[in-house]
C-alpha cells in the first residue's frame, strides 16, 4: 500500500471518528432534553394537584355551608329557636326584607284560618333553594379524574425514564463502538505501515543486490587480458556461477 492510500485511510478514520463524536453529542442532548421534559411534567403535575386540592377544599366548605344554610332554612319553616334567629338573618341577607320578616315570624305562621298565614306558607314554599354547586358525588368524580391524570402522568414519566435509559444505553454502545473502531483503525494503520516498511526494505535489498551484481559484472569486464589468460578455463565457469548465485539471492528477497 502506498503512502497516498495510507493517508486516505487515515483521513477516512478521522471522519468516522468525528461522525461518532457528533452522534454522541446528539444522544447526550436528547438525554438532557428528556430529563428536562420529565422535570417539567412533574412540576406541572404538582402545581395542578395543589390547585385541584385547593378547589376541592373550597368546594367542600361551600357544600358544608350550603348544607348548613339548607338545614337552617328547613328548621325556620317549622320552628326557629330564639338563639338561631340572628343566625338565620345573617344567612339570608341577600333576600328581600319581606321574605326575612316571614322567616323570622315562622313560629306564628302555622295558625290556620287567616289569609296572611296562607300567603306566608305559599311564599315560603315557592322560594327557591339554591342547590350546592359541588356536591359529594362531583367531588368524588373529580378525585377519580385526578387519580386518572396522576396515573397517566406517572406512566408518561416512566416512559420518559425508559427513553432516557435507552438513550444512555445507546450512548454507551456508541462509545464502545467508537473505541472499537478507533482501535481497529489503529491496528489497520499499524499493519499497513509494517507492510509498507517491509516492501520498502525488500526493494532496498533487491536494489542493493542488483547494484552489487552490476558492479561485479563491470569489474569483471574491466579485468586485464593477461589476468584472464592466467585464470585459464576457470574464468568462463566463474562468471555464470556468480551470476546464478546473485540471481538466486535476488529471487529469495523478492
Amino acid at each position: 500500500m502506498s503512502s497516498c492510500e495510507c493517508s486516505k485511510r487515515d483521513h477516512e478514520i478521522t471522519l468516522r471518528y468525528r461522525e461518532m463524536e457528533l452522534e454522541k453529542a446528539e444522544i447526550k442532548f436528547k438525554v438532557e432534553k428528556a430529563e428536562l421534559e420529565l422535570k417539567q411534567y412533574k412540576q406541572e403535575f404538582d402545581l395542578r394537584l395543589q390547585k385541584e386540592k385547593i378547589n376541592i377544599e373550597i368546594g367542600r366548605k361551600k357544600v358544608q355551608f350550603e348544607a348548613k344554610h339548607k338545614a337552617a332554612d328547613h328548621t325556620h319553616r317549622h320552628r326557629i329557636p330564639h338563639h338561631d334567629i340572628s343566625e338565620a338573618n345573617n344567612l339570608l341577607q341577600t333576600t328581600n326584607y319581606k321574605h326575612t320578616i316571614i322567616i323570622t315570624m315562622a313560629p306564628y305562621a302555622h295558625t290556620p284560618g287567616t289569609s296572611s298565614t296562607s300567603k306566608t306558607s305559599s311564599e315560603s314554599s315557592s322560594s327557591p333553594i339554591t342547590p350546592p354547586s359541588l356536591n359529594g358525588a362531583q367531588i368524588d368524580l373529580r378525585n377519580r379524574e385526578l387519580d386518572l391524570e396522576k396515573s397517566e402522568l406517572k406512566s408518561k414519566s416512566e416512559e420518559t425514564l425508559l427513553q432516557c435509559k435507552l438513550y444512555k444505553a445507546k450512548y454507551t454502545l456508541d462509545k464502545a463502538e467508537i473505541k472499537y473502531e478507533r482501535r481497529k483503525a489503529d491496528l489497520d494503520v499499524k499493519r499497513e505501515k509494517q507492510k509498507t516498511d517491509f516492501e520498502i526494505m525488500q526493494r532496498k535489498v533487491a536494489l542493493e543486490a542488483e547494484r552489487q551484481r552490476e558492479d561485479l559484472e563491470l569489474k569483471y569486464q574491466k579485468f586485464p587480458t593477461d589476468f584472464k589468460s592466467e585464470l585459464g578455463n576457470q574464468t568462463p565457469r566463474t562468471r555464470p556461477q556468480l551470476v546464478e548465485k546473485l540471481r538466486g539471492w535476488k529471487l529469495r528477497w523478492m
